[in-house]
């Protein structure tokens, strides 16, 4: 059985929720990382990919881009991390789009060179605990984003405020729930045993270009 094919950089960014999905489901992948631009861009015009992008997997017959697609499809074909209802479907659709939201400032933040130091203190006084905020008043005490059952977003939320954690570390403290959200997905067995395995990385996160995250931080 052919192996199934994840390409990315050679940063956690965003192909990281989905190594995370593929090691929970325990599919068996290659971990395709491209460390300079030519060994991708070289190879992209021929990768027979329909939107030529990065991450991109290849599973078979199938040959797609785009992270959040990627992650359904994977949830669909192995049934156990898609939504089943009506309900739990529409709520990981909003749920995917507050993903985004929690995500992008910091992105922005990360690759923030000229007044880092003050876009950081506003990110963590202010943007952060405003989102927080709301996360945490629709998951409360439940163990995932829409309850009991885990889904394809709760990789994908862990992922952020895990890198988050890493910038500024006490950044969930006034939020408990959040925090022991996260903790409960990274005690996961199988995540656990992948995070402490030499195929993980935990820096970089981000490119070289940014400000933090582009190399070891600590």
């Amino acid at each position: 059985m052919t192996k199934l094919i994840l390409g990315y950089w050679d940063i956690r960014g965003l192909a990281q929720p989905i190594r995370y999905m593929l090691e929970y489901l325990g599919i068996e992948y290659e971990d395709k990382r491209y460390v300079e631009k030519n060994s991708w861009f070289d190879v992209k015009p021929n990768m027979n990919l329909d939107f030529p992008n990065i991450p991109y997997i290849i599973d078979s017959d199938v040959r797609m881009t785009q992270t959040w697609a990627i992650m359904k499809y994977l949830a669909r074909k192995h049934a156990i991390l898609f939504p089943k209802t009506e309900e739990e479907i529409r709520n990981c659709d909003v749920y995917e789009e507050v993903a985004r939201d929690l995500a992008m400032p910091f992105f922005m933040l990360c690759y923030t060179h000229d007044g880092f130091d003050e876009a950081k203190k506003k990110y963590f006084g202010e943007t952060l605990p405003k989102l927080l905020e709301l996360l945490e008043k629709f998951l409360g005490s439940s163990h995932w984003m829409i309850g009991d059952k885990m889904t394809y977003v709760d990789f994908y939320f862990c992922e952020v405020l895990d890198v988050i954690q890493l910038m500024t570390s006490d950044c969930l403290d006034k939020h408990q729930d959040i925090k022991k959200y996260v903790e409960r997905f990274y005690a996961l067995e199988k995540i656990a045993a992948y995070r402490q395995s030499d195929r993980f990385k935990k820096w970089p996160f981000m490119s070289p270009q940014a400000k933090w995250g582009g190399k070891c931080e600590g």
